[in-house]
Order: C-alpha cells, then sequence, then structure tokens
C-alpha cells in the first residue's frame, strides 16, 4: 500500500511539472504598455475561414468595440483554455444585451489555412456566434501578420515543431482602433471583460477619471504635507 501510494504521488509530481511546463511554456514577455495603449493598431490584410480577404478597419464602426484574441489553431496548451474561457463569458454577455462589440481571434501562424479556421470553429461549437458576426476567426500571409501585431508590441516565437512561444492576452480596441486595455492570463471573468468593453466605448472619459482621480490624489498629499509643516512649526515655535 505504501509502495502504491509513493507511485501514484510520484506520478502525480511529474505530471504536475509537465502540465506547468506546457503551459508556462506559452509564456514570454507581454507588450510594453506604456508605449502602446492609447495608440491605433496598423489596419491589415486578413482572411477568414470561408477564405474571404478584408481589412481589419473594414469590421469597425462607430459604436463597436474589438477585442482581439490572439491564438494559434494548433496550439496544444493555452490558446484552447483562452478560446473556451472568452467564448463562455462572451455568450452570458451577450445574452445580457450588451452586443456592441466583436470577437476576433487572430491566427499569428501564417501556415493556417481557412479550413484550420473553420475546424478550430467548430471544435469550440463557435458557429452560432460566428453566423451572428459576434465573433470572427481569421489568418493572414507572414508580412500581415508581423505588422499588425508589432503595431501593439504583440511578440511571438515559432519553434522548429511547429509550435509558438506567445503571451496569454486578449485585448481591446476603442471604436477608433486605438488599444485600451490589455487582460492577461488564460481565464477571463464575466465582470472584467464587460469592464472593459463599456470602458473601450469611451476610453476618453476613463483616461478624464483616471486624471480627475491622480489630480486628487496629488492635492490630498499637498494638504497633508502642509498640515504637517505647519503642526511642526507651531510646535517648535511653542
Amino acid at each position: 500500500m505504501i509502495l502504491r501510494a509513493k507511485g501514484s504521488f510520484v506520478l502525480i509530481f511529474f505530471l504536475s511539472l509537465f502540465l506547468v511546463e506546457n503551459i508556462s511554456f506559452s509564456q514570454i514577455q507581454g507588450p510594453n504598455e506604456t508605449k502602446v495603449i492609447g495608440k491605433k493598431v496598423k489596419d491589415a490584410t486578413f482572411f477568414d475561414h470561408e477564405g474571404k480577404k478584408f481589412n481589419f478597419y473594414s469590421l469597425f464602426d462607430s459604436n463597436s468595440v474589438i477585442i482581439i484574441s490572439p491564438i494559434y489553431t494548433k496550439c496544444p496548451h493555452t490558446c484552447p483554455l483562452i478560446t473556451s474561457s472568452l467564448k463562455k463569458s462572451i455568450e452570458k454577455i451577450y445574452s445580457k444585451g450588451l452586443t456592441n462589440f466583436k470577437v476576433v481571434s487572430i491566427s499569428f501562424d501564417d501556415t493556417d489555412t481557412p479550413d484550420d479556421l473553420k475546424k478550430y470553429i467548430q471544435k469550440f461549437d463557435l458557429e452560432d456566434l460566428v453566423e451572428k458576426g459576434v465573433w470572427i476567426i481569421c489568418s493572414a500571409d507572414q508580412d500581415n501578420l508581423k505588422s499588425f501585431f508589432k503595431s501593439f508590441d504583440f511578440v511571438y516565437i515559432k519553434h522548429e515543431n511547429g509550435l509558438f512561444d506567445h503571451p496569454n492576452l486578449i485585448a481591446f480596441l476603442s471604436p477608433d482602433g486605438r488599444l485600451y486595455k490589455f487582460i492577461y492570463g488564460f481565464s477571463y471573468e464575466e465582470e472584467d471583460i464587460t469592464n472593459a468593453i463599456l470602458g473601450s466605448r469611451n476610453p476618453k472619459i476613463s483616461r478624464q477619471k483616471f486624471s480627475r482621480f491622480v489630480f486628487f490624489i496629488g492635492v490630498v498629499g499637498f494638504l497633508a504635507v502642509s498640515i504637517y509643516l505647519i503642526f511642526r512649526t507651531s510646535k517648535r515655535v511653542s
């Protein structure tokens, strides 16, 4: 019994190491937010699961937020987790009446074909969302992919075995194509996505609120220091 227990423990230990290794395998440094937040992403030409080409900026309208989900269809580790978690939250959000957004899963693997994209849609039961225009699965040639992802500092590295190192994240773009926010990891809560969508729809107001908060903190800090100095001076005089 003791030997069996030890054997089970060893098996679980090495299985845990394997899982951690595979999940961390896709983790490399994320975008430099100080350089890209508030900047417009570059336009590029993509193709969808039917092979139809389109320019990225054709997806925007005056009130729709774009959620970019960088993936590749042959990913064996975090991309499936990202897509599954995102789908679960998006379905809840959409069913509650918040509909002015599009999810765009972009494969950064230039060997992905329209047929690969179609299989990815089927694998994650995205047909209904794709049909409604809520979710788009696309890819592009190498030049368009590099140019597009470079515009918001998303770096990916391809290995000889066809697998990639890449950051795990989704990105939110305002209706004019400016980068508003990243959410990192491979699990996304409904509340976090909802807040990011609402913030992306009017980023100027969000920035104004942040500026007011910073100003308020500055004023409070100034008053606190002033009161302290006055109190200290009065003690010396007395």
